[in-house]
């Protein structure tokens, strides 16, 4: 083409942003489907699969939702919605139904992982978020998302956020299952492993306080979010959203592997300390979720901070917020109305562990 130079060497590595090919004469991405203009942050062209998702602008990257999420060219985000009537005497939740909706044009690269852990640069993820509407008090509150790695090498099987399983009859989804396993027993058993925790599927028993790990308001949400409500009947804009608001502090038990002077420094100030990076790690499913990483001579102490300060990062981990953060987890807890390092309560008086 007129006009057009080439390079060879090392000086012409082609791949940039989200491992896409890069043009730089034009400073534009191949994605695939679309090419993608890193001038305008947009898509050049529209959604191919616009039609079912009227609620997303045509020209959208990542469903608007840059701080979780890329936009690649195969998988899928999720979104299920619980309706709760009410709520069990053993704290479990009653689902009157569910609500299933699937993009397919979005992806998650090494989401949410924490900074000790290694990022696996060639896996891809499809996330499910779960969400659950308490159709008595007009709330909406963020339950635990399903993050799930489905590598190119077909190691892995088809990801449960492809299918709904609120449907009775999943053509797409027996196919590929049949595609993927074929006769072998031990993958049909990992098949089954996967359809267990779908969480359209699993009809949720989560306990109404250690389950939810934001409360989120419907004016908060995303684009794909209130579509949904939107669609049953949900106010979530103008003044009659604003019942959606919450009206008192909702607080999360939590846990952590700290130093011993991190723990006296909680009990002295009431409040959460500042970690590496400006970031706190902790974990709402007990001590042994960061034991392998915790240091010898570490504590572990258990807590309640508000719900709201909790910015959720990999499944079964969230993260308090400090100063020294980067300006993407600022800005993940400033959407959702929490603190950094808020006041805590219930501090472990004692450790309860101690890491050998």
């Amino acid at each position: 083409m007129p006009g057009r130079s080439y390079t060879s060497g090392n000086t012409s590595y082609r791949f940039g942003f989200n491992g896409k090919e890069l043009d730089k004469e034009v400073i534009q991405y191949d994605y695939g489907f679309r090419i993608y203009d890193a001038r305008l942050g947009r898509f050049k062209s529209v959604d191919p699969l616009r039609e079912k998702y009227p609620w997303n602008s045509t020209y959208a990257f990542a469903e608007n939702d840059v701080i979780r999420s890329i936009d690649l060219d195969g998988l899928e985000k999720k979104v299920v919605i619980h309706w709760i009537d009410k709520v069990n005497d053993d704290g479990t939740l009653h689902i009157s139904k569910t609500s299933v909706s699937i993009d397919q044009n979005a992806n998650f690269d090494g989401w949410g992982q924490p900074s000790n852990e290694k990022r696996n640069s060639g896996s891809v993820f499809a996330l499910t978020e779960t969400y659950y509407y308490m159709m008595n008090d007009k709330k909406l509150y963020k339950g635990k998302d399903l993050l799930e790695n489905s590598n190119v090498n077909n190691v892995n099987p088809p990801p449960s956020a492809q299918y709904d399983y609120t449907q009775n009859v999943m053509e797409k989804k027996a196919a590929d299952d049949i595609k993927w396993a074929g006769w072998n027993l031990l993958k049909h058993f990992r098949l089954l492993e996967r359809d267990i925790v779908a969480p359209d599927n699993a009809m949720t028993v989560e306990d109404v306080s250690m389950g939810m790990l934001a409360f989120t308001s419907v004016v908060g949400t995303s684009a794909m979010v209130k579509g949904m409500l939107k669609a049953e009947g949900v106010a979530v804009e103008g003044a009659n959203a604003g019942t959606t608001a919450a009206t008192e502090q909702s607080f999360t038990k939590v846990g952590r592997w700290m130093s011993k002077e991190e723990h006296a420094a909680m009990l002295k100030t009431g409040r959460v300390q500042e970690g590496g990076g400006g970031v706190t790690y902790s974990s709402t499913e007990g001590a042994d979720y960061f034991r392998k990483v915790a240091t010898r001579g570490s504590v572990y102490v258990e807590y309640e901070v508000p719900t709201n300060s909790l910015v959720p990062g990999q499944p079964g981990a969230v993260r308090n917020v400090g100063p020294a953060a980067n300006a993407t987890t600022k800005a993940a807890l400033k959407k959702q109305g929490g603190e950094m390092l808020p006041a805590a309560k219930n501090i472990s008086q004692k450790p309860l562990e101690v890491k050998q």
